[in-house]
C-alpha cells in the first residue's frame, strides 16, 4: 500500500517534468539550438552571470555607478541584489567536479522536479484526470523555462509550495522555517511575511490572544529574524545593511500603480520608446504580453472559485492571498521588471484549477504550453532577460 502511495506521489511529477522538457526541446529546435539542449550554456543567461560569479568569488562591496545614459545620477552598483542560496549551492556542488554552469543546471533540474512534486502534493495525489490536468498545467506555467534555467525560480518556487503546504496544515514553525529559505533563494519572496500575518489574523487566531501571538511568533517572526539575518550578513559581505535595496532601486523597483503597469505592459511602442519610458524590452514581443493575460484571467477563475464555496475553505483562500499578493507584488516594482520570470511563483494557484470546469483546464493547458514554447524560444536566442 505505501510503494503504491510513493508510486502517485511521484512518478506523475516525473511525468510532468518530462512533458516540460518536451516543450523546451520544441523552443530549443524552432530557435536552431536544438545541439545545445543539454549544453550548460544554453540556459545561462543574463542574471545567470551574477549568482556564477557570487558562488565563485562571493559578494563585491557596494559602490556609485560609473555614470552612463542607462543608469540615473548616483546610483549603487554591486552584485547584493541577488540573494546568496542558490550561489552557495552552486559553489557547493561545483566541488565534485563540474562546472558552475553544470552544477546550476543540476540544481535547478532537482529543484524543478521536487516543485512538481509539491505542487502535485497541493493539487491531492491521484489519477483522477482532473488533478493529472493540473499537473500538467503545472508543468507548463508561465515562466516554467527559469525552472530549469541558472536562476533560482524552481528554488524559490519549490520553498514558497513548502511554505503554503506547512501553512495550510498549520505547521507554523516549519512555515517560518521555509520562508525564511525562500527569502535567502530570491528577494520577492519577502511577501511570504506579511502573507503568513494576514493568514493567521484571518483564520488562526485562536481563542486567545496568546495563542495569536505564539503562532505568529513562529511563523511571521521566524521570517522575520532570517530577514534581519539576511541584512547583518549583507552588512558584512558588502559593507552596507540596505545593500540590496539600494541596488534594486536602479532597476526602478518601489512603489508604482499596478494597474497602469499591467495596462503599459500590454501596449505597444518601439525598442527607443520602451528605452525612454523605462520599460522592460521584452514586452515588445507576444509572448510575455499573453503570459500578463493569461495570469490575469488565471487568477480572476481561482478568485472566483474559492468564494464560491460553500463553506469558503481555508486552504483555499491560502492560495488566493498569495497568489494575489505575489501578483500585486510584481506589479508595484515597476515597468522594468522581468515578470514574466517571477509569475512562475505564482505556480501554486494551479491546486484550485482542479475545481474549475474541465473544458477551462483543457484550455488552459494549450494556451500555457504554446506560451510556455513562445517564451522558452525568446529566452534561448537572448531576447529576453
Amino acid at each position: 500500500m505505501r510503494v503504491k502511495h510513493f508510486t502517485t506521489l511521484l512518478v506523475p511529477p516525473f511525468l510532468a517534468v518530462l512533458y516540460a522538457h518536451i516543450l523546451l526541446f520544441i523552443a530549443a529546435l524552432r530557435s536552431g539550438l536544438s545541439h545545445d539542449f543539454f549544453n550548460a550554456h544554453l540556459w545561462v543567461r543574463w542574471d545567470s552571470g551574477h549568482y556564477l560569479r557570487i558562488a565563485q568569488v562571493g559578494y563585491s562591496h557596494v559602490y556609485w555607478c560609473k555614470q552612463t545614459p542607462s543608469i540615473p545620477v548616483f546610483s549603487w552598483c554591486g552584485d547584493a541584489a541577488w540573494m546568496p542560496l542558490y550561489p552557495w549551492l552552486i559553489s557547493i556542488v561545483s566541488r565534485i567536479g563540474v562546472t558552475p554552469e553544470q552544477g546550476a543546471v543540476v540544481i535547478s533540474a532537482v529543484f524543478a522536479y521536487l516543485l512538481m512534486v509539491a505542487v502535485w502534493y497541493l493539487i491531492g495525489p491521484s489519477w483522477d484526470v482532473r488533478s493529472l490536468c493540473c499537473l500538467a498545467l503545472a508543468a507548463a506555467f508561465p515562466g516554467m523555462v527559469y525552472f530549469n534555467a541558472v536562476f533560482p525560480i524552481s528554488l524559490v518556487a519549490f520553498f514558497s509550495t513548502v511554505f503554503l503546504i506547512l501553512l495550510i496544515k498549520k505547521r507554523y514553525f516549519l512555515a517560518g522555517l521555509a520562508g525564511v529559505v525562500a527569502i535567502w533563494s530570491y528577494s520577492a519572496s519577502l511577501v511570504l511575511v506579511p502573507i503568513s500575518f494576514v493568514v493567521i489574523l484571518l483564520y488562526d487566531r485562536g481563542s486567545r490572544l496568546w495563542e495569536w501571538v505564539k503562532r505568529t511568533s513562529a511563523t511571521t517572526g521566524t521570517m522575520l529574524v532570517g530577514v534581519l539575518a539576511l541584512l547583518a550578513s549583507f552588512k558584512l559581505w558588502t559593507g552596507d545593511w540596505f545593500a540590496t535595496a539600494k541596488i534594486q532601486s536602479n532597476y526602478g523597483s518601489g512603489l508604482n500603480n499596478p494597474v497602469f503597469i499591467f495596462i503599459q505592459s500590454l501596449s505597444g511602442g518601439t525598442r527607443v520608446e520602451f528605452a525612454l519610458q523605462n520599460r522592460n524590452p521584452g514586452y515588445l514581443f507576444h509572448a510575455p504580453k499573453e503570459q500578463s493575460v493569461f495570469i490575469f484571467v488565471l487568477l480572476v477563475s481561482i478568485c472566483v472559485v474559492a468564494l464560491r464555496e460553500k463553506p469558503i475553505q481555508r486552504s483555499s483562500i491560502i492560495i488566493v492571498i498569495y497568489s494575489l499578493a505575489v501578483w500585486l507584488l510584481l506589479l508595484l516594482q515597476g515597468p522594468q521588471l522581468s515578470r514574466y520570470r517571477s509569475e512562475a511563483l505564482l505556480i501554486p494557484c494551479v491546486a484550485l484549477v482542479r475545481k474549475l470546469p474541465w473544458v477551462f483546464q483543457v484550455g488552459a493547458v494549450a494556451a500555457a504550453s504554446f506560451i510556455a514554447v513562445d517564451l522558452a524560444q525568446l529566452f534561448y536566442t537572448s531576447l529576453i532577460i
